[in-house]
């Protein structure tokens, strides 16, 4: 009869620990733990479960047996596939509601993408038209009667604006990079405005300029009235002889103002056979007017007078109750049609 082989036990002296100090100590006390650990794992392991599946006919019961531990291994693994699955319904869930936002919000964006780009079409079609008055301002203030619309033909893509507004071409064709056409309008009239700046400039000199002149060309009416007698030929409506008239006639109420029409300098007051005054007034670049039947005059001789400065007032005709003011403008010793003058109308 075979001897039964006697297992080794290994014992643990605690003082051969409790001589090392505390980390001795703390060393046995871990492999107490471990130890411990091991025998309730064993315990666990030794442990059985029986399953019997009881059938409703006449079959044998089965029995099926498990341990504790491989039991508890099943559950903890089905409770984490429970647990991990919800988790990921649960996002999956989440992001169908994110999609379906995204989808909604998407709808909206080209719904507001579309009103930009008719938005954008409509400020070309706009601007088209800025950019034609200002070429044509820009060729009036250089001399020049049509319009150069290879003001804004400088630099940039060498696409024609209507083709792209008519789509025409497609986005490749713009160029390489496949930009959107509204981008290309966009960009396009950033570029225009640029090259307007230096012919905005022009134009403000020119206009300066013309302001200039304008400030020292008689435009203003002498008087307020109405004109009887044109500048040129007429008839003596008691005479019934032809003249030539140098000027123009205006008829307003007697004591009306007159009032120069430029700034100048008064070079002449003199009295006419009927008792009226006249008055002569130089103006810059060559101007002269002259204003006949005044009665009383708030000027003298030699003194500077500015636009619309008061000149007199209107003398009564002796055989009308109204009063006439005969007005000239000269340009060097030449008189001139007043009635051009007379038509302009400030802003």
């Amino acid at each position: 009869m075979k001897k039964k082989k006697k297992s080794k036990v290994y014992t643990i002296n605690p003082t051969n620990y409790s001589s090392k100090g505390i980390v001795g100590q703390i060393s046995y006390k871990l492999w107490i733990s471990f130890e411990n650990f091991k025998r309730f794992i064993r315990a666990k392991k030794a442990e059985r479960l029986t399953l019997m599946l009881v059938p409703h006919n006449d079959a044998k019961a089965k029995n099926f047996h498990i341990s504790n531990f491989t039991f508890s291994i099943i559950i903890i693994v089905f409770t984490s596939i429970v647990v991990i699955s919800s988790v990921l319904i649960i996002n999956h869930t989440s992001t169908i509601h994110q999609v379906d936002k995204l989808k909604i919000s998407q709808k909206d964006a080209k719904i507001q993408f579309k009103k930009i780009r008719e938005e954008i079409q409509g400020m070309e079609g706009s601007f088209s038209s800025i950019r034609s008055r200002l070429s044509h301002l820009y060729a009036l203030s250089q001399g020049k009667e049509n319009s150069d619309l290879s003001l804004f033909g400088q630099g940039g893509v060498s696409v024609p604006i209507e083709s792209v507004k008519n789509n025409e071409i497609t986005e490749t064709e713009v160029s390489d990079e496949h930009i959107p056409t509204e981008v290309y309008m966009l960009n396009r009239m950033l570029d225009d405005m640029q090259l307007s700046e230096k012919p905005l400039k022009e134009i403000e000199k020119y206009l300066q300029k013309r302001s200039k002149i304008i400030q020292n060309t008689p435009t203003l009416w002498p008087v307020s009235g109405y004109i009887v007698n044109p500048y040129g030929y007429i008839r003596n409506s008691e005479t019934m002889k032809t003249f030539f008239n140098e000027g123009v006639d205006i008829v307003a109420s007697p004591g009306a103002k007159i009032v120069v029409t430029a700034p100048g300098i008064i070079t002449e007051i003199k009295k006419d056979t009927n008792r009226t005054l006249t008055v002569r007034v130089r103006h810059n670049y060559g101007y002269e007017t002259l204003y006949k039947g005044l009665d009383r005059i708030l000027v003298n001789l030699d003194d500077k007078v500015v636009k619309g400065e008061t000149l007199g007032f209107l003398a009564k005709k002796l055989s009308q109750d109204e009063g006439i003011l005969h007005y000239r403008i000269y340009v060097g010793i030449d008189t001139q049609n007043p009635l051009p003058y007379l038509s302009y109308i400030p802003n």
